[in-house]
């Protein structure tokens, strides 16, 4: 007999805090091995954290998770406001950006409410 379970076997599962919080710091320092510096975890373990994420997301890389995330700003939408808080040396908030997809993540991508 066939243990009972409660999600179906295809059923999309949501990314854990830990996946979030190491997918946030890869995108906002741009470097796996930054990320994993910056999250006090090893290289492998931010790797498989990210990996799991986009399985959970159904996802094949960083720029469609970003989306499914909702912390993309869509071209023609005018820059996003500056994420690189703590070392912009501009304004906070200003509107432009610093190069790499962080010129396209939301802010909001990057505080505690979306990584918790």
């Amino acid at each position: 007999m066939m243990p009972m379970s409660n999600r179906l076997p295809n059923a999309p599962r949501h990314p854990t805090p830990a996946q979030l919080h190491a997918f946030a710091a890869y995108v906002r320092v741009g470097s796996q091995a930054q990320a994993a510096h910056e999250c006090g975890i090893a290289l492998p373990t931010l790797k498989n954290h990210i990996s799991e994420l986009y399985a959970r997301l159904d996802v094949g890389g960083s720029m469609e998770a970003l989306t499914k995330l909702g912390w993309l700003s869509l071209p023609g939408s005018g820059p996003a406001a500056c994420a690189w808080v703590g070392s912009c040396s501009r304004p906070l908030g200003h509107r432009g950006h610093h190069g790499g997809m962080r010129a396209f993540v939301q802010p909001h991508a990057f505080s505690e409410e979306a990584t918790s």
